[in-house]
């Protein structure tokens, strides 16, 4: 998933040399490709063209991109932010194809596994989101002021579901305990370090935003782990109410 938004002037040379890994295979343009521009069509030059949702994209209603649109990833989990759709159409291997088949073909070839969590994330995202209002609804979230009062409290687990660079730009829950969102499947498994944690302790979810909490309170509660629950809002809520933090040291 990306976000693009549209300037008047490509993105800086301190945006770009900040964020060459974009360039790199593991970012790819999800649900579209590339498609050639056919002589008679009225793009102009300096615009590309992507196929529609319904996966067919054709001259008669395209989404255009300016090559010069900014193109942020929609989830920053390993704090690459920002390129362009002419960096990624010239640079991303991905994207070196001519025709929407020529995509498919090229990432079928790649036999690449599915993502962790997969079967999580797709229902959700075809939901428009596991709203964080729903949760709280069914009394799995507590807010920032509620978290932090259990800060320190022996039955209580904060687990911090974020990536190490998260981590290291924005700083981490005192004690959290650190199990990667990727991870969370295997971890509340029989066996898994999450439910023998369970066992005794309130196992407390955040993330940046409390989105990847959101799911993965709904994953523990379908793994039958009770009392597990997520901080509203994710970090960005318990820096708005000034909870402490503390920082990893760098790698």
């Amino acid at each position: 998933m990306i976000c693009c938004r549209r300037t008047n002037t490509s993105a800086s040379s301190t945006e770009r040399d900040r964020n060459r890994s974009l360039r790199e295979p593991k970012i790819s343009l999800h649900r579209s490709s590339i498609t050639s521009r056919s002589p008679d069509s009225d793009l102009p030059a300096n615009q590309i063209q992507f196929p529609t949702a319904t996966g067919g994209g054709t001259d008669a209603d395209p989404v255009r991109c300016y090559e010069d649109t900014l193109i942020y990833p929609a989830h920053d989990y390993k704090g690459e932010q920002v390129s362009t759709i002419g960096e990624e159409r010239a640079f991303n291997p991905r994207l070196q194809v001519k025709s929407v088949d020529e995509y498919v073909a090229l990432m079928n070839n790649l036999k690449l596994p599915n993502p962790k969590m997969m079967d999580v994330a797709v229902p959700t995202n075809m939901r428009i989101g596991l709203a964080q209002e729903e949760i709280a609804r069914r009394g799995w979230a507590l807010d920032a002021d509620a978290a932090m009062r259990l800060i320190g409290q022996p039955d209580v687990a904060f687990v911090d579901l974020r990536e190490r660079g998260e981590q290291e730009k924005h700083g981490v829950i005192p004690g959290a305990l650190h199990a990667p969102y990727p991870d969370l499947r295997a971890n509340i498994a029989p066996g898994g370090m999450l439910r023998a944690l369970a066992g005794n302790r309130r196992l407390l979810f955040y993330c940046a935003f409390g989105e990847r909490s959101a799911m993965a309170v709904q994953a523990a509660q379908d793994a039958r782990l009770g009392s597990a629950c997520h901080l509203h809002g994710g970090l960005d809520a318990w820096k708005k109410a000034q909870g402490p933090l503390d920082w990893p040291v760098p790698r």
